[in-house]
């Protein structure tokens, strides 16, 4: 496999996975505290940090596919170089050993061109798919907050008015 596009996806999956753990813990937390209407606000702000946390990784992630784009041209213009190159390696080979050898040594680079940039497609899908669980995490994790905020307001209102109630 193409040793460069498996550092990129292991940084991806590595970076994105901590991510998506940090915030659902930290959602969980303030659900917890939001409901109880134990919360002092602090843990919303840490969903919060951590939601922008989220969004720079979805940018830097971004950043790299389009980095990755540019690396996936470089190696297309690569292997037509090396596929001219073997081309007149061919033409040569009739008359010269030598140029036989070239020839054969260009099939292994224009092999290795082509997993190359097969490796680059398959880890930009898949960081496309990353980048949008990611958004969705980060959209799932703001419906909790909201959610326990209302469920809070419910419960404390309810308390109240059985404390009205009662005086």
């Amino acid at each position: 496999m193409a040793t460069a596009a498996d550092k990129l996806r292991n940084l991806i999956r590595g970076r994105s996975s901590r991510e998506i753990k940090k915030i659902n813990e930290a959602v969980d937390t303030a659900v917890v505290g939001l409901r109880l209407n134990q919360s002092t606000g602090e843990d919303v702000k840490k969903v919060i940090q951590i939601i922008d946390d989220v969004n720079n990784t979805i940018k830097t992630i971004k950043d790299a596919m389009e980095a990755i784009k540019f690396v996936k041209e470089s190696l297309e213009a690569g292997k037509i170089a090396a596929q001219t190159t073997e081309k007149a390696a061919t033409i040569g080979a009739a008359l010269n050993p030598a140029a036989a050898a070239i020839q054969y040594a260009q099939r292994f680079v224009i092999e290795r061109f082509n997993k190359e940039v097969e490796a680059i497609e398959e880890v930009t899908g898949e960081a496309e798919g990353i980048v949008e669980g990611l958004q969705n995490v980060t959209k799932e994790a703001d419906e909790k907050i909201k959610e326990a905020r209302k469920q809070g307001e419910k419960s404390k209102n309810a308390e109240n008015d059985l404390k009205n109630e009662i005086n």
